[in-house]
């Protein structure tokens, strides 16, 4: 009756192995799918299949103990269990010579393993098949040009609709897909109504080179996880960074990816671009809406139009927003306010770590001609509930501009509500502006009116920052205000051009591409500046519309005094504070000081004229 103990054995190895399969649910192993945790079952299933036959071929020999040749015996039956081809008279003839439940058991469990080990057979082939499959479609799209995420979520399948819709004929990828997740079965059968490729392996590990090599791939690393886009972008720019058809998009607001594209080796041709979500809301708001925020705007006394914003929520829209409005707003004829309103006690404080002078009294609420010009008020420890956040948000008699972004949709849409509420009980009307991600619930309430008002009155409140308005071509991909940007970034590098042959042209044009794209820095100071340009020839700014060449001198002047305050105020935005010296030496970027933080009339002559570079440009229109 020892036998009893290779049974016990095999138990143990089994319910081992069906933990372990279990268990991986509830880690962060999850995304790599049914095929991990079939390894799991398969080796659990062939050694407690092994363990079990031992005794039986041990007897079988006459044998008093295991050999050699009972070991290899034993496997040899585990692997036909797998492909349907074990004899089960051997194993009954074993049995019969047993008794009690001691036989009773053994035989329950080789039944069952009979049943399981072909199961895990074709679960293995069909998840194999599955990316052959995927290969094999990718190799007969070998023409098409190729769009590939790392992960199937909300925010990819949006994205790629949008392609779809934008571009004919081209290849839809989802890597990472586990298409027996009931979770995600709703984004499975929509991505594969787009005619999508789905693959079980993750963007790391897919090959695209043999089916796509001579078509464009833009690859998207889209994941939930912020630190997994930042491995898969190193793993595809290891792979394919020398290719020049190649494109990265690395979705992400954290400082380690921004540090990751700073420290990318320059010899790579493929492009890769950092999209910042929070950036990229803010950014497309202002730069399709932002006249509307110097609209409605109210003269006081001296002439000048006020601009008074709110700020509701400091998450990361709203800081994005409280930070990007200062250096939005500096514009001649207009005097800017900014209350921004949040529950957190240390809002102020921590505000002001990231724009100290923002908050410094030398430059908040100090008027000087040629510098940045703002007036901002940070409320923290404000409850939205309770009444004295109504009392706090009435004292703001001017608002003219109010953007709500306090977290969820629901809130965002209540307060808006609720500000809207507040503020017309002072007879005020501002502009008000919610976040709101789900774009169904804006077809629903966008047209609102208050039901119980005989007059009919509607709420007039804009939103912002859906799925389908974030996660589109014209925002990630084909962005105008990204061809803007690259035309003020290459207007900083065009001296000497003329006497550059074609190739060296080429070579300077394709340097100072990368470094637009690399260096975060320049890419988001670049956006900021065709931003500003944009809304100063819509507020009609003379001299707004005109090439450089074009200016008057009264005209260049004034373009040169309006970059220069707007420059400040964005430079004070990175958090950057002054070097307390006007020369270059003191400049420390480790240290976020800049000696070019000063009135425009205190800056050299060659620095003012760079301020005159960054303005329209007639190939724009």
């Amino acid at each position: 009756m020892d036998g009893i103990v290779f049974f016990v054995v095999a138990m143990i190895v089994l319910g081992w192995a069906i933990i372990l399969a279990v268990a991986i649910n509830f880690t962060r192993k999850k995304r790599l799918g049914v095929l991990k945790r079939s390894h799991f079952l398969i080796a659990g299933v062939f050694l407690s299949s092994a363990i079990l036959f031992l005794p039986i071929y041990r007897d079988i020999f006459g044998l008093n103990s295991i050999t050699f040749k009972t070991v290899l015996l034993s496997i040899h039956n585990a692997i036909r269990l797998f492909v349907v081809d074990a004899d089960f008279e051997t194993i009954s003839g074993f049995i019969q010579t047993l008794g009690g439940a001691y036989a009773k058991a053994y035989e329950i469990t080789f039944a069952v393993l009979f049943v399981l080990a072909p199961a895990l057979t074709a679960t293995f082939l069909l998840s194999f098949l599955g990316d052959f499959s995927s290969y094999a479609k990718c190799f007969f799209s070998f023409h098409k040009e190729a769009y590939v995420f790392s992960d199937l979520n909300e925010r990819s399948l949006a994205l790629a609709k949008d392609i779809i819709k934008n571009k004919k004929g081209v290849l839809i990828i989802f890597t990472d897909v586990l298409t027996s997740n009931d979770e995600s079965n709703d984004l499975v059968e929509n991505a594969r109504e787009l005619g999508a490729v789905l693959f079980k392996k993750s963007i790391a590990h897919v090959h695209f080179n043999a089916q796509l090599k001579r078509k464009k791939i833009t690859f998207f690393a889209i994941s939930e996880k912020e630190d997994e886009n930042v491995s898969h972008s190193s793993a595809l720019i290891k792979k394919y960074g020398n290719l020049a058809n190649r494109e990265l998009y690395l979705f992400s607001m954290t400082k380690q990816s921004e540090l990751f594209l700073e420290n990318i080796d320059n010899f790579y041709k493929m492009k890769v671009r950092r999209v910042n979500e929070s950036s990229s809301l803010v950014n497309r708001y202002l730069y399709d809406n932002g006249k509307d925020i110097f609209n409605g705007t109210h003269a006081e006394e001296d002439g000048l139009k006020v601009i008074s914003a709110v700020v509701l929520g400091m998450g990361s829209y709203g800081t994005q927003m409280a930070k990007a409005l200062p250096w939005f707003c500096q514009l001649p004829g207009y005097r800017f306010k900014l209350n921004v309103f949040d529950k957190d006690e240390h809002a102020e404080s921590r505000f002001k770590a990231l724009c100290p002078d923002y908050l410094n009294p030398k430059c908040n609420k100090v008027y000087v001609d040629g510098e940045a010009q703002y007036d901002i008020n940070v409320h923290s420890g404000i409850d939205f509930k309770t009444h004295e956040f109504g009392e706090e948000l009435q004292k703001i008699k001017d608002a003219s501009f109010v953007f709500v972004a306090l977290g969820t949709d629901e809130d965002n849409i209540g307060y808006a509500v609720q500000a809207r509420m507040y503020f017309e009980r002072i007879g005020v009307h501002p502009k008000i502006v919610a976040v709101v991600y789900d774009g169904e619930k804006v077809k629903q309430i966008k047209n609102a009116t208050c039901a119980t008002d005989k007059k009919n009155r509607k709420y007039d409140i804009e939103y912002t920052g859906t799925l389908q308005e974030l996660y589109s071509v014209n925002v990630i991909i084909n962005s105008e205000l990204e061809d803007r940007a690259v035309d003020v970034h290459m207007g900083y590098f065009s001296n000497g051009d003329e006497t550059l042959t074609p190739e060296q042209l080429k070579e300077k044009i394709a340097k100072h591409m990368r470094s637009f794209y690399m260096i975060e820095y320049n890419y988001n100071s670049s956006c900021a500046s065709a931003m500003h340009n944009k809304v100063r020839v819509e507020c009609k700014i003379a001299g707004a519309d005109k090439d450089p060449a074009d200016l008057t001198k009264e005209e260049k002047d004034l373009m040169e005094k309006i970059e220069h305050r707007r420059w400040n105020a964005y430079t004070r935005s990175c958090g950057y504070v002054w070097s307390n010296s006007k020369t270059s030496d003191s400049r420390n970027d480790l240290a976020k000081m800049h000696h070019n933080l000063v009135p425009f009339e205190e800056l050299s002559k060659e620095d003012k004229e760079k301020d005159a570079k960054v303005t329209y440009k007639k190939k724009q229109q």
